[in-house]
């Protein structure tokens, strides 16, 4: 009977909320009965895994190992800064959302804050990786942030925690409290108010992050197609600006008053402006 869905929801609904509150009630209790012991264990366990280490190592350039080690060292330390950006279900019909600035304003701002967290010799983890763009955590077992509400908090698209107003950050504060023994945690915005993002090392971004397989496999797939690892390439990041490139109204102007074509046509040539300043040409495989 139709007439009788909305209350079959309803009740499936309550139910549903009973056994996450329960599974958090059941956590909690285990949480206060571990032994002094495991807990000295789990904050040990706090840094990267040596098996993610390794794969890293791999992947990464020699010149960032150094980096590498310095930030799994910090990853120890009992003071932590959480770097929120709620957009996981901006997509969904309920939950907390933040659409936040674009990807590039919030990342440079997130990695001038990480590299003064690295300066003090502090933990961060992140929530959330943006997966949608391509990009995961590459150690998600040490950066990834878990919410205390656990499953609940998953399930409901909720975070104990609120940055939503882009608060200001007091950077100065970090730091202070490593002879502390009790652990301490700081959320901060990916984008805070007044903050102005500065220079950072490259190799921070490429630590942090990696292509998810999705991506990977897009990339290997073109490089293959236009030859790409036989030579040279130069990269263009096409940018016209929201308002030539979707029509959206706003301070994004880069382009204004041309048409894709003709901004596309304007980065082309300046490529190829600097592959003759370069004195590379197509299919040249000089280093």
């Amino acid at each position: 009977n139709t007439q009788n869905l909305p209350l079959f929801r309803s009740l499936l609904l309550f139910i549903l909320t009973l056994i996450l509150i329960t599974v958090f009630l059941v956590q909690e209790t285990a949480e206060g009965k571990r032994s002094t012991l495991r807990r000295a264990h789990e904050i040990i366990n706090r840094t990267i895994p040596k098996w993610e280490m390794d794969t890293a190592r791999e992947d990464l350039p020699r010149q960032c190992f150094s980096m590498l080690e310095h930030l799994n060292q910090c990853q120890s330390s009992k003071e932590t800064v959480v770097f929120g950006c709620h957009r996981k279900w901006c997509s969904s019909s309920y939950g907390h959302c933040e659409e936040v600035n674009g990807i590039g304003d919030r990342t440079q701002r997130m990695l001038s804050m990480v590299t003064e967290a690295l300066n003090k010799c502090i933990r961060v983890e992140f929530d959330y990786p943006q997966t949608r763009n391509g990009i995961d955590l590459r150690f998600p077992t040490s950066l990834e942030y878990r919410d205390p509400w656990g499953l609940i908090a998953e399930a409901f698209h909720f975070r104990s925690y609120d940055v939503s107003d882009e608060g200001s950050v007091d950077v100065d504060s970090w730091g202070k409290l490593r002879e502390s023994n009790k652990a301490h945690r700081t959320f901060a915005h990916f984008t805070p108010t007044g903050y102005l993002w500065h220079k950072y090392d490259p190799c921070l971004y490429h630590i942090l992050f990696r292509k998810t397989v999705d991506l990977h496999t897009e990339l290997s797939y073109y490089e293959d197609l236009y030859r790409l690892k036989e030579g040279n390439t130069i990269g263009i990041h096409f940018r016209t600006g929201d308002l030539t490139a979707f029509g959206v109204k706003n301070k994004d102007i880069r382009a204004q008053g041309e048409s894709l074509e003709s901004s596309y046509n304007k980065m082309v040539s300046c490529a190829e402006t600097l592959a003759t300043k370069l004195n590379l040409s197509r299919g040249s495989s000089c280093k």
